[in-house]
């Protein structure tokens, strides 16, 4: 039983490493731990473009 779990987090380590390192997910585009917004292409996200001169949300 136990043999069995430590054979499937194997392969799941061994296949989240393969896509990573393959940039399936465009997950090499973003850094580990942060606490920041990112665009899709890794870019930092700017958090006033959706607020108005209120600092209010802006639903154009």
């Amino acid at each position: 039983m136990q043999l069995s779990l430590y054979f499937g987090v194997l392969i799941c380590i061994i296949a989240f490493c393969a896509l990573y390192a393959n940039n399936v997910w465009q997950g090499q585009n973003f850094p580990w731990l942060s606490q920041k917004l990112f665009e899709e292409n890794g870019t930092q996200y700017t958090q006033l473009a959706i607020l108005d001169e209120n600092f209010r949300l802006d639903r154009q």
